[in-house]
C-alpha cells in the first residue's frame, strides 16, 4: 500500500492544527476497539490517517470563541464522526 502523507491528510482537513487532533481522536477510538474504515495491517496512527486521507471520517468542527478548535467533549458513538 502506498505511503499516506500530510499532504494526502491536507486535502481533507482544513489545517494541520485540525489534523493532529482528528487523528488523535480516531487513534484512540481505534485503540478502544473501533473497526477500521479502511483495510491495512498499520498501527493505530496511521490507520486514522489513511481513513483521513480517503475521506472515510466525517470530521466537524467545533468552534468555542474565536479562530479556535477545541475538542468536543464525549464521544456520540458514530466511528465515523469526529468532532473538533
Amino acid at each position: 500500500m502506498a505511503r499516506v502523507t500530510i499532504e494526502d491528510c491536507l486535502d481533507v482537513v482544513d489545517n494541520r492544527f485540525a489534523l493532529v487532533h482528528a487523528t488523535a481522536e480516531r487513534t484512540k477510538q481505534l485503540f478502544q476497539g473501533s473497526k477500521p474504515l479502511v483495510n491495512c495491517k498499520n498501527r493505530e496512527a496511521v490507520t486514522a490517517l489513511r481513513e483521513i486521507a480517503d475521506n472515510k471520517l466525517d470530521i466537524k468542527y467545533v468552534t468555542r470563541g474565536e479562530d479556535t478548535y477545541e475538542m468536543a467533549a464525549g464521544f456520540d458513538g458514530d466511528e465515523k464522526t469526529i468532532e473538533i
